[in-house]
């Protein structure tokens, strides 16, 4: 039986605290990655414009879910990610895996 010819994600998980002020998450979020988010508080986000309570994708607090953000990749590699929050908390990024681009 041959093994497996993938490899582990090189990147570890990325932490960023989170508030009730839109902000830009800080880090890079790039395109054509699966990412497992978790934030610790009930949260809105936003791709490249600021986030909306109540309007943007709702990311309910310590509920995993999984995102590949931007699969188009017109303009560059990377995005911001725009996040708001209830409360103050954090919101934790983990690199997935690699998966293909649309055409």
């Amino acid at each position: 039986m041959r093994a497996s010819q993938a490899g582990q994600f090189p990147l570890g998980t990325i932490a960023v605290q989170i508030g009730t002020a839109n902000q830009v998450m800080p880090v890079t979020i790039q395109r054509g990655i699966r990412y497992r988010i978790v934030s610790t508080q009930d949260c809105w986000l936003a791709y490249n414009r600021p986030a909306v309570p109540e309007q943007d994708l709702l990311l309910p607090c310590k509920v995993p879910d999984y995102f590949a953000f931007g699969m188009v990749d017109t303009q560059g590699t990377d995005l911001k990610v725009n996040v708001i929050a209830m409360f103050p908390g954090y919101i934790y990024f983990t690199p997935m895996s690699t998966v293909p681009t649309e055409n």
